[in-house]
């Protein structure tokens, strides 16, 4: 039953999702991905205006939040299930969505507004109220942050820590209940920090985490540096070749690539604009930092996952 009311919802959120994204790259004459390389420099430089949280703080926070799981186990779902091809429609699909999660995070910091205690608000919520029929906004904005809050609880955190749970349970004597409480811990320690906190635990783990995942995924890639050749010529023949796998064959791949490769970077979900609320006063500016996440997290780190386990068989 799960499997039939996920497959119905995905057959009508990716079309809507990746027409979106076509329409608002149009709208903006492709300006995310035009200015991609501007964006790489700002991401390193010191934060300007009132939000104190720098570029770099910012876009490692949105990282924190997408690389995880869905990068290694999702990737290797995909290739299984939908075939090697899958990998190029999960690159496809972050291409398409760079533009949307430009727009949210851009939004997000045009609408913030700050809370009684001089903290910044911002993210879809916010950003809804912007709408010229109040009620409507408001009502949006609640069922946003409701559907938020069970997403995040359901397909992010509790994902993340039963992967977590389940890798130490592998290698060390922990039981999953300790390690649930090491983890509960943990986060409860960074979250006390508040915005700055969490931004700057981010940034010193998150280069640190893929820094290490991208030394052992190259290493794989190395070692099998024979079957480079041939894996990025069959990705290529198989992600276009109707008539090779078959139209059942290439739709159920078209599919589940889009679908991985959406679910790796959330674009168009809106979670971005949280972490990029406190950040500069240049809605622009920071739109396009925050988009060079689809970069690095499913046009590199997918990537990587993906050939390490094609090569390596």
């Amino acid at each position: 039953m799960l499997e039939v009311w996920s497959g119905a919802a995905w057959s009508v959120v990716l079309p809507l999702l990746l027409g979106t994204g076509v329409w608002v790259s149009v709208k903006l004459r492709n300006m995310p991905l035009r200015l991609l390389p501007q964006a790489i420099r700002w991401s390193f430089q010191a934060p300007e205006g009132s939000g104190g949280i720098s570029p770099f703080a910012c876009l490692c926070t949105s990282l924190a939040a997408t690389v995880g799981s869905g990068n290694i186990v999702g990737v290797a779902f995909a290739l299984t299930a939908g075939g090697p091809g899958a990998l190029v429609w999960m690159l496809l699909s972050a291409a398409l969505t760079t533009a949307l999660k430009y727009a949210e995070c851009a939004l997000a910091v045009l609408h913030r507004r700050r809370d009684r205690e001089g903290n910044w608000l911002g993210g879809p919520p916010i950003t809804l109220r912007a709408l010229p029929w109040k009620g409507v906004g408001l009502v949006l904005g609640g069922c946003y942050a409701l559907a938020e809050i069970c997403a995040t609880l359901s397909a992010n955190n509790m994902v993340q820590s039963s992967a977590i749970a389940s890798a130490l349970k592998e290698l060390t004597p922990l039981s999953p209940m300790l390690s649930a409480l090491l983890i509960g811990t943990l986060t409860w320690l960074v979250i006390s920090g508040g915005a700055r906190g969490i931004a700057g635990f981010s940034s010193a783990l998150v280069p640190v985490m893929l820094g290490l995942y991208t030394i052992g995924g190259v290493a794989v890639l190395v070692t099998h540096a024979s079957a480079l050749p041939g894996a990025l010529a069959e990705l290529l023949r198989c992600a276009f070749d109707v008539r090779s796998v078959g139209a059942g064959a290439f739709g159920n791949m078209v599919r589940i690539g889009v679908a991985k490769g959406c679910f790796t970077n959330e674009a168009g979900t809106g979670t971005a604009g949280f972490s990029a609320a406190p950040t500069t006063d240049t809605a622009l500016r920071q739109g396009l930092i925050s988009a060079t996440a689809n970069l690095w997290d499913t046009g590199f780190g997918c990537t990587v996952t993906a050939l390490a386990v094609i090569v390596s068989g």
